[in-house]
């Protein structure tokens, strides 16, 4: 399975999955959904990173910016076609940045 029909599922999961309460379980649930989504429909070892999708944790060697601000936000390490942004309350918006410019999810938080 391509990585856009990957990507696209991802977006579903995370749509339907109960709002995070805070910015590091906001990355936790990301991290969860994504590694079930490649697990289950990339048949490439977590230890891929060329070509099996990541969701990276709140480091700025991974390219997280505004760590210390709200929200934070990361571009997608290979293509950089996505945005996402992390908010102290667990809201997620990813944003696509190239092609159709535009909102791909914006997922309240819990709080």
């Amino acid at each position: 399975m391509q990585k856009n029909e990957r990507f696209s599922i991802f977006i579903n999961r995370l749509r339907s999955a109960d709002p995070a309460r805070s910015r590091d379980e906001a990355l936790a649930l990301m991290k969860q959904i994504m590694n079930e989504v490649e697990d289950e429909f990339s048949g490439l070892p977590r230890s891929n990173f060329a070509d099996r999708m990541h969701i990276y944790g709140f480091d700025p060697f991974y390219g997280w910016q505004d760590l210390d601000q709200n929200p934070c936000w990361w571009d997608d390490s290979i293509a950089k076609i996505h945005r996402t942004e992390i908010y102290n309350d667990g809201r997620i918006v990813i944003t696509r940045t190239r092609g159709q410019i535009g909102p791909v999810i914006d997922k309240s938080g819990a709080v």
